[in-house]
This record gives C-alpha cells, structure tokens and sequence, in this order.
C-alpha cells in the first residue's frame, strides 16, 4: 500500500537579514508556528516549510514582521517579502534603522495568532499553603 507521507521537522534554515536587499522574497510556503528567541522570550521567531521543500526557514522576528505576523495563523500560505530598512522617526527608537517587510498570506481558516491570543484566559494563582 502507497502512503503519501509529508516530513516533519527536518532542518532549519536560519537567515540574516543583511543577505536580503529591497523588495527581495524571502521565503513562500506554509506558517508553521513560532520557535523561542533565545534574546526575547517575548519576541518568538517565525518558522516557514518552503513551498516544494522540506525543513523549515526560520525568520528572525523585528518589530515589524511581528507586527505583520500577527495576521497570520498556523497553516496559512504564506510570502514574505524583505522591504529594506526604514530610518525610524518617532519613539524611543528614533533615529534607528529598522527592517522592513511584506506580508502577503492565504488564510487557512484557522484563525490569526492575534485573534488566538484575545481567547486566551489569565491564568489563576492558586496557593500553596497546607501542602508539606
């Protein structure tokens, strides 16, 4: 019997931004999840199976791309395009420069991770006392 087996896993690409000049495509394929920042545990990076390959590319999270992300949901087809760098004019970043992207996606009806993230309920404390 024929099975039509998909990895997953496999390796992770890791890229740098200063490979990529204006307008350049990065990466088009599926949106995987996220994966720790090893600097910001707030700030994850976003993991991408390369349409046609397998493995995964990692996309190293800016200020920016996070904020495109957060309209993306897990499953989504997904095209990143790098925009270059923006010199920034207000914040306490001013003066800084910053990269650019382009997010184009397909959604898969799973849902964005913003809107993932509104459902999220606070977690409780609960006490410890009387335990030995």
């Amino acid at each position: 019997m024929s099975r039509n087996l998909t990895t997953i896993g496999g390796p992770i690409t890791y890229l740098s931004w200063k490979d990529y000049e204006k307008n350049d495509l990065v990466v088009k394929g599926t949106f995987v999840g996220t994966t720790p920042n090893q600097f910001n545990e707030h700030k994850p990076h976003y993991l991408v199976t390369p349409e046609g390959q397998e493995g995964r590319v990692c996309l190293n999270t800016t200020g920016h791309l996070a904020w495109a992300m957060d309209q993306v949901a897990v499953g989504d087809y997904v095209e990143v395009y790098y925009m270059g760098q923006e010199k920034l004019e207000k914040g306490k970043f001013a003066g800084k420069l910053c990269h650019q992207f382009q997010v184009k996606h397909e959604a898969s009806g799973n849902g964005s991770l913003a809107e993932a993230a509104k459902n999220v309920e606070p977690t409780q404390e609960v006490s410890l006392d009387g335990l030995d």
